[in-house]
C-alpha cells in the first residue's frame, strides 16, 4: 500500500536560513532563550515539540541540531565527527547524542538554571569505542551506552553516572558481538539489547571479519546487577539485529540488516515477549523484497499498538501491527531513516537524507504534513525533545 501525500503544510530552508548566521564551530540558538518545554521560536509562537538529531552538511561537517516542528533552529552544534542516536534523559532537560561507530565521543546538551543550553562530551575508554546508542535509567541516574572492547570482541554495556559528570561506574556484557540499540524493558528493570552479531575492529570499521560467524542475538540485561537475564537467537545467523523498541505492555519490536547473498529475501522485522520465542512478522514477498534486506529506525506507538520501521535503501517506512504480528502499510519516502513520535504520541515523524520530514497518520497512512531543509542531510535518528 503506497499512501498518497496529502501536504497541509511545507516549509522549505534555505542553506542561508538554516545557518541563520550561526557559527558551526560553537553553540548557536536561532532564539534569544532555550526552552526544552516551551521551545520558544524567532516569531515568538510557542512550538508544539522539537526534533534533536545530527546532520551532514553538503562538505560533509556534522552538527547537533535541535530544530522546532514550526522549522525554527533552536540550537547548533559542530560535532567531532559523525552522529548517531540520540538519548532523552526522562526529565526532558538534557539529552546525550552518541557518535556513530567507531566513534570514542558522546554528546551531552542539557538546559542550564538560566534555561541556556550547555555542551559537553564524554568519550569511551582508550579500549573501548561507542556503537551508537544509548539510554536512561527510568529515574535518570545512569546512563547506558553500547560499546566494543575490541581487543577481545565483546560486546559491552557502559555504564555512568548521570549525576556525578556521566563518570563511568560501571560495565556489563551485552551479551553478545556489537551491541547496537538498547532500550529500558517496560517495568525499567532490564536493558533489552540489540547485538548486531558482528565483529568489528575500529582500525578497519567497515570491515566485517566473522561473516561465516556471525552470532546474532537479543539479550536482557538486569539494571539492578548487570546478569544476563535471557539471551535469544534468530536460526538465520546472517541476521543482524540493529534496532528496537519496547512497547509499554513490554512487547518488543526489532529490525533487522541482512548479510547474506543480496539474492536472498528473508524477513527483516521481528516480535519478541520476554520468556516466549522471537516471531517473525508477517508479510508479501514483495514487501520483504522491496525493503533491500535492510531496516532502519523502529519506534512504536503504544497508544496504537503500532510500530513504525524504516528503510533506506527501500526508500519507505512500514507499518506492523504489534498484535497480528503482520504489516498493515507501507509508505514511501526517498533515504528515510529517522522515526520518532508526534508530542501526542499519535503519529510518526520520519527524516530522510534528502532533508526532508514528514508527518505520518498510522491510521489514514496519509502525509499530514511535510517540509525540507535544503543543502542538510538528516541522519540516521531523531528524537522527540519535550
Amino acid at each position: 500500500m503506497r499512501a498518497q501525500s496529502n501536504l497541509h503544510a511545507q516549509l522549505t530552508l534555505t542553506r542561508r536560513q538554516l545557518a541563520r548566521g550561526l557559527a558551526l564551530g560553537g553553540l548557536a540558538m536561532a532564539a534569544p532563550a532555550w526552552a526544552f518545554g516551551a521551545k520558544q521560536t524567532t516569531n515568538g509562537s510557542a512550538a508544539a515539540g522539537a526534533l534533536f538529531s545530527s546532520v551532514n552538511g553538503a562538505g560533509g561537517d556534522s552538527r547537533l541540531i535541535l530544530w522546532s516542528l514550526q522549522g525554527d533552529i533552536l540550537m547548533e552544534h559542530a560535532l567531532p565527527g559523525r552522529g548517531h542516536g540520540v538519548a532523552r534523559h526522562p526529565s526532558g532537560e538534557e539529552f546525550v547524542l552518541v557518535g556513530r561507530r567507531p566513534a570514542r565521543f558522546a554528546a551531552i546538551v542539557r538546559r542550564q538554571a538560566d534555561g541556556e543550553p550547555s555542551y559537553e562530551e564524554l568519550s569511551s575508554a582508550e579500549d573501548r569505542h561507542f556503537f551508537g546508542h544509548a539510554c536512561y535509567s527510568r529515574d535518570g541516574r545512569y546512563l547506558y551506552t553500547t560499546e566494543n572492547d575490541y581487543a577481545s570482541g565483546r560486546g559491552v554495556i557502559g555504564v555512568r553516572d548521570a549525576q556525578d559528570g556521566y563518570r563511568q561506574v560501571g560495565e556489563w556484557s551485552s551479551g553478545g558481538i556489537g551491541p547496537h540499540e538498547l532500550h529500558l524493558s517496560a517495568d525499567g528493570k532490564a536493558l533489552v539489547v540489540a547485538n548486531g552479531g558482528i565483529l568489528t575492529h575500529p582500525d578497519n570499521p567497515r570491515e566485517k571479519m566473522n561473516p561465516d560467524a556471525m552470532e546474532p542475538s537479543l539479550a536482557y540485561i538486569d539494571i539492578a546487577s548487570g546478569a544476563l537475564l535471557e539471551r535469544w537467537e534468530l536460526e538465520d545467523k546472517k541476521l543482524s539485529i540493529r534496532h528496537l523498541d519496547v512497547a509499554d505492555d513490554g512487547a518488543v519490536c526489532f529490525g533487522c540488516q541482512y548479510e547474506g547473498p543480496p539474492t536472498d529475501t528473508p524477513p527483516l522485522v521481528y516480535m519478541h515477549k520476554s520468556g516466549s520465542p522471537i516471531q517473525a512478522a508477517s508479510a508479501e514477498y514483495s514487501l520483504w523484497r522491496s525493503l533491500k534486506n535492510y531496516t532502519g529506525s523502529v519506534v512504536i506507538n503504544s497508544r496504537l499498538r503500532v510500530a513504525g520501521v524504516t528503510s533506506p535503501r527501500g526508500d519507505s517506512i512500514t507499518l506492523w501491527s504489534l498484535d497480528a504480528q503482520k504489516c498493515v502499510g507501507k509508505i514511501s519516502l526517498p533515504d528515510v531513516c529517522g522515526l520518532s513520535l508526534t508530542p501526542d504520541g499519535k503519529e510518526f515523524l520520519a527524516s530522510s537524507g534528502e532533508g526532508k520530514v514528514i508527518r505520518v497518520d498510522p491510521l489514514t497512512m496519509k502525509v499530514e504534513q511535510h517540509w525540507s531543509v535544503a543543502g542538510t542531510r538528516w541522519d540516521n535518528h531523531m528524537t522527540l525533545a519535550g
